[in-house]
């Protein structure tokens, strides 16, 4: 049996004001994402974690969810 995988990426530009952003593809579990902020002017990156950063929904559900900050970036 042959079992394939994929990743896929969504980026999004934070504007200071929208906290809400789309994941359109299906994932199974929240901790299925891995959600990383990326400072444009420099490039630096840095993990968000779950339940403390941000929330998730949609798991399991086809066609995704959403990521949701606490505040916006």
């Amino acid at each position: 049996m042959t079992l394939s995988t994929t990743t896929a990426k969504i980026s999004h530009a934070g504007n200071g004001a929208t906290t809400i952003f789309a994941f359109p593809y299906t994932f199974l579990a929240n901790t299925d994402l891995i959600v990383v902020l990326r400072t444009t002017a420099t490039g630096a990156e840095s993990i968000k974690t779950l339940g403390v950063d941000y929330t998730v929904t949609g798991a399991a559900v086809p066609g995704g969810g959403n990521v949701a900050f606490g505040s916006a970036p």
